[in-house]
């Protein structure tokens, strides 16, 4: 069978003056499962996550700190000092509350949201993972170095290496699953973190916001809350002490979320357009123009395109377009 692939490749031939020409200055193109979308999860989200993270835990934000204040001492500051004031910020952070129409709601998720851009970098280093799991080492070595390599080397390759490809055309596939998988448990857990209002912030997004009201969306990041402690915490002797603090980084969360959605509806939007593309590809319509050896040889293209695997048509095209 390999004798006879070998007979039905007069293009390698045929392309000689093409190596001569361009096969020194043309850089080395995407290869087979360079699948576009899944670049635009790693590096490009991958990096993106991982550094907010950093600029958040870092301290990268402006006026950052929480202030609060003791409502009982005639707006007394708690600047943390001592332990007792650390304590009561650490307390306020995790425990602060809002009054929405009379009920009190908690914020817990301003101490985690940091760690949930780390969560979304693993998420969407997946589709790079898959594609080192089903890589083909060969022909990744090779399409890096064609530009340096000399005609008979190329031809080479094709002659020790073909049937040896199969799988390229599904790994693309594959990929391009794995990175709209990606974007929807990414939208999903973004919408956990935003309780459940990620999807509504364009109606109610943070455009107006006032000391004492609460949209949808803005319960979610308060810029202020509540803190009271009680003798049961151990942190009030007899009384409870009341106190109000600032949440200055909610004013990044509520706005950054809203880039955030955006910015994944769109990578889903070009993750499910990588689907569709190769899923075309796998299906065996379309393999004659793969081949492609010019007009006096349509007879010969057509009898490639039936009897060659897919997998081997599109390697062979992509070697020629790198060429």
């Amino acid at each position: 069978m390999v004798k006879q692939n070998r007979n039905l490749l007069p293009a390698l031939g045929e392309t000689r003056k093409v190596y001569k020409n361009y096969l020194q200055n043309k850089l080395c193109g995407p290869g087979p499962l360079d699948v576009f979308a899944s670049v635009l999860h790693y590096p490009l989200t991958f990096y993106l996550a991982l550094g907010l993270f950093g600029f958040i835990f870092n301290g990268y934000f402006v006026d950052e700190d929480i202030q609060c204040f003791s409502q009982g001492g005639g707006l007394t500051e708690v600047k943390g000092y001592d332990l007792r004031e650390q304590n009561i910020l650490q307390i306020c952070m995790a425990f602060g509350t809002i009054d929405v129409a009379g009920e009190k709601k908690s914020t817990l998720n301003y101490k985690w949201i940091p760690f949930l851009f780390v969560v979304l970098a693993a998420i969407n280093y997946a589709p790079h993972m898959t594609k080192k799991v089903l890589r083909h080492e060969r022909l990744e070595k090779f399409l890096k170095n064609v530009h340096h390599l000399s005609k008979e080397e190329i031809r080479d390759y094709a002659y020790e290496n073909i049937g040896s490809h199969a799988g390229q055309l599904t790994g693309g596939l594959k990929i391009s699953l794995v990175c709209l998988i990606c974007d929807i448990v990414s939208l999903f857990l973004l919408d956990i973190a935003a309780n459940n209002t990620f999807f509504n912030v364009i109606a109610h997004g943070p455009y107006s916001q006032y000391a004492d009201e609460y949209n949808i969306y803005s319960r979610v990041f308060p810029a202020f809350t509540k803190c009271s402690l009680t003798p049961k915490m151990g942190m009030a002797v007899l009384n409870t002490e009341n106190y109000g603090c600032s949440l200055p980084l909610n004013y990044y969360y509520a706005h950054l979320f809203i880039v955030l959605l955006v910015f994944f509806m769109f990578v889903a939007v070009f993750s499910t357009f990588s689907v569709v593309v190769n899923l075309f590809r796998v299906l065996p319509f379309g393999r004659q123009k793969w081949v492609s050896l010019g007009g006096h040889y349509l007879d010969c293209e057509k009898k490639i395109a039936s009897k060659w695997n897919g997998d081997e048509l599109y390697v062979l095209n992509t070697i020629k377009t790198n060429i």
